[in-house]
């Protein structure tokens, strides 16, 4: 059976044992997923943060709902690594929260909006916000310890200086780059070896840039940019596929090929 999972604005491993949880988490539960007195609930922080807990008191009171639990057991998960950063454009209309949802799914560390000369589609603080209530959604359904985080929006500029910084590197999915299962190869053989076979710490501190570009592509002085900045194009499959599906089909790749992992232990309390 399912334990239903309560994601809380606060450092998980400060909290008393016994707490109190308002708000939309606590409707939601109560009123959606219907637990009870003695259900078991599952908690997560969005930094690695993670405990598990039981229902002790429902409390009602015309549109207030609140949730007294007690902890029982609590953790901290490292965060993954190597991470991979996603810089793309925006999709058109709901297919921005279908962006969010599923790269918190496969794995990604973080989103930003890539602005480019050929990009339609704006990220305003609205969508942003909503994006960010998305990816907290998306963490607690498939389990995450550390969430996806939609950071500001950045130039390609800015992101060919983020991706270009000591323990950094940038890859861009196009066409016309190196077929990714070459890459992939060449990763496990040769410079980072799967979780289980490389030494302690290394490549820990890596961070992988992947850029995606709109629906109309980098244009030339974008994809110039990239080139000096010795970016390294991949090409994911044989179709052109749209934004949003080939963000989440490169970072999946690109998260299984490199290993990252997000083991998480409980301890108890």
């Amino acid at each position: 059976m399912h334990t239903h999972r309560l994601f809380l604005n606060a450092c998980i491993a400060q909290l008393p044992d016994a707490l109190t949880v308002d708000g939309t988490e606590a409707a939601h539960a109560v009123l959606v997923k219907r637990l009870v007195p003695g259900d078991l609930v599952e908690l997560r922080d969005g930094i690695g943060g993670h405990a598990s807990a039981t229902v002790t008191a429902v409390h009602r009171l015309k549109r207030d709902t609140t949730l007294s639990i007690a902890i029982s057991k609590r953790g901290q998960a490292p965060r993954p690594t190597p991470a991979v950063h996603v810089f793309s454009a925006v999709p058109k209309g709901d297919r921005a929260a279908q962006l969010i949802d599923q790269l918190s799914q496969v794995g990604a560390a973080s989103w930003r909006w890539l602005r480019t000369t050929r990009a339609v589609a704006e990220a305003t603080d609205h969508k942003l916000d909503r994006l960010h209530r998305v990816a907290v959604e998306a963490a607690k359904q498939c389990g995450r310890a550390w969430l996806l985080n939609i950071e500001p929006p950045i130039t390609i500029a800015d992101a060919i200086a983020w991706g270009t910084a000591p323990g950094r590197k940038t890859f861009l999915a196009s066409a016309d780059g190196q077929p990714f299962a070459d890459w992939a190869a060449t990763v496990r053989a040769t410079t980072i070896a799967p979780p289980l076979a490389r030494p302690a710490q290394q490549h820990a501190s890596t961070d992988f840039a992947l850029l995606i570009g709109p629906e109309g592509g980098f244009d030339n002085d974008e994809l110039a940019a990239l080139a000096h900045a010795h970016a390294r194009a991949l090409c994911f499959g044989p179709h052109v596929m749209r934004t949003e599906t080939a963000a989440v089909a490169a970072a999946h790749a690109m998260v299984l090929a490199l290993g990252t992992a997000e083991p998480i232990q409980t301890s108890h309390s």
